[in-house]
């Protein structure tokens, strides 16, 4: 069996590596030489890197560290830490093929291939959409919620402000991909 945590976050601990892994995959696969061939591509580079600098920054409120101790579980994690893990490995699947289809729509050449891969960039809009929306609602740990405002009542009006945080986050890529979707 494996070691216990010693403390469990009331908000998932990645949150804020995430939007690291973001940031680069922005780097990767929007390279320099793209957005300096597409007209308007280094705008929409910027407007991104801008919205995941914006959201990361955010995290860095003292309720993004809140922990508590819970009770052991088996040795393959918390239920919390695994389904966290599934959404955050799909949303991050799901923003890298924004930014291929992203990155698609830029190069396209002529009519039929521009609405094609419009389309395609349109899908995985609303597929990163949906995997943001399942990261955000899985970011909270339940039972370490349960357990802080049992611990400190006062927390509540705390971890309150942090779900508020996260659907500011789910909100501001919904409102990021509505400039990228007819």
């Amino acid at each position: 069996m494996s070691a216990h945590k010693r403390q469990d976050h009331v908000f998932n601990n990645s949150l804020k590596q995430t939007f690291i892994e973001l940031a680069s995959l922005v780097q990767q696969v929007l390279d320099q030489e793209t957005t300096k061939s597409v007209h308007g591509s280094a705008e929409r580079v910027s407007k991104l890197r801008a919205l995941l600098n914006v959201l990361r920054s955010g995290l860095q409120k003292p309720v993004f560290a809140l922990t508590v101790e819970k009770p052991k579980t088996t040795a393959v994690g918390d239920f919390n830490s695994r389904q966290h893990g599934d959404a955050k490995q799909q949303m991050v699947f799901a923003f890298r093929q924004f930014l291929e289809a992203l990155r698609g729509w830029e190069a396209a050449r002529g009519p039929a291939d521009s609405l094609s891969r419009s389309r395609h960039l349109h899908t995985a809009c609303l597929n990163l959409r949906l995997a943001v929306g399942k990261w955000t609602d899985s970011a909270i740990d339940t039972e370490a919620e349960a357990q802080a405002k049992k611990e400190q009542p006062g927390r509540a009006h705390q971890i309150t402000e942090g779900k508020t945080y996260l659907t500011k986050i789910r909100d501001d890529f919904a409102e990021l991909l509505k400039w990228y979707t007819p």
